[in-house]
């Protein structure tokens, strides 16, 4: 409930401030309130003490060399996938960021499956099948509501002009309903103790949605697509701990949050123009699309609602990725 209020005040927030102060304030405001944040946990959470080791013993136990290259790995992955999206997949820093990537990747696996005494991702998590169908789920799943997210927003403040604070008041519907599909989830998982196929069904009315949208668009239908999100977040991470066991319970979720990672690629405008200055400056400003003249203008946001059509087969596929990865997870009573 914290969370999705969260989201529900900073959507149309975070709009407001793009069309007064400026978009940059979204984020220079949450340093404040990330060490806000801070301060309360550490005040806050009572973790019980283990055992009476020296700072320098507990100190040891830490997997840095795995945390290092697992960082540095996905910061080369986001680098490649940013410029490869919007510079060109051809470009060296993206084919080095991507390849730099990989090889990071597997020094990872090498560090965790072999060489640390007490890795943040041990063997018998990295290759649990349910535990891996479960962070698919959630990879997937997250990929596609966040995506959903981005092009709605950028329809509506590209092709039918609306502020980015008119475009956030828009989204309410479908965190509110992703909010709803969360509970709903929870309320059935704890009546029934079983997850398998909610989590299943879930998904299933995701791949539907998905196609549903372009067909039928509005408020409902992103509002429907928020309930199957909201849902089948919570049922992949419940059937995520109750596989990982009491003991690996903090690692497994963590290891969730690294899946929920999704990827967009966002290029549309050269569907239909060559002039890269054009190019250029609407994509550091929509509202430059209003100054443009009328013939040209009507080229950018005909690029626009294409590729918000070809992006949205491209959630549909992602959708279904969540459905299949669904059928992987292993059914375990739940205590009610």
């Amino acid at each position: 409930m914290v969370f999705a209020t969260g989201q529900a005040v900073g959507a149309p927030l975070g709009g407001y401030l793009a069309d007064t102060i400026g978009w940059r304030w979204s984020f220079i405001l949450q340093v404040p309130l990330a060490i806000l944040a801070i301060i309360s946990v550490s005040l806050a959470l009572k973790l019980p003490s283990i055992g009476n080791q020296h700072f320098i013993a507990k100190l040891k136990r830490v997997d840095f060399g795995g945390a290092l290259t697992l960082v540095t790995a996905i910061f080369c992955l986001l680098l490649g996938l940013d410029r490869g999206g919007n510079i060109s997949w051809n470009d060296r820093i993206t084919i080095i960021s991507l390849s730099t990537f990989g090889a990071l990747f597997f020094v990872f696996l090498c560090i965790e499956l072999r060489f640390a005494t007490e890795p943040f991702a041990p063997k018998r998590i990295v290759v649990n099948p349910s535990l891996i169908a479960s962070y698919l789920c959630n990879f997937f799943c997250n990929g596609a509501g966040i995506t959903q997210v981005f092009m709605i927003t950028l329809y509506f403040q590209a092709v039918q002009g609306r502020t980015a604070a008119e475009a956030g008041l828009v989204l309410l519907p479908s965190i509110l309903a992703a909010v709803l599909g969360s509970l709903i989830g929870g309320l059935v998982m704890q009546a029934t103790g079983k997850y398998y196929w909610l989590t299943a069904g879930v998904f299933l009315m995701m791949v539907v949605g998905q196609m549903t949208v372009p067909a039928f668009s509005g408020v409902w239908f992103y509002s429907y697509i928020g309930i199957t999100v909201g849902a089948g977040i919570t049922t992949t991470l419940i059937a995520l701990i109750a596989n990982a066991g009491s003991q690996d319970q903090a690692v497994a979720t963590a290891g969730e949050t690294l899946f929920a990672i999704s990827f967009i690629k966002d290029y549309p405008v050269k569907m239909w123009m060559s002039d890269e200055q054009i190019i250029q400056k609407v994509r550091e400003s929509l509202t430059y699309i209003g100054e443009l003249e009328p013939s040209v203008q009507a080229k950018v946001i005909a690029s626009y609602a294409d590729a918000v059509i070809i992006v949205q087969r491209y959630t549909v596929v992602l959708a279904v990725c969540a459905l299949v990865s669904s059928f992987f997870i292993k059914e375990k009573a739940l205590t009610r």
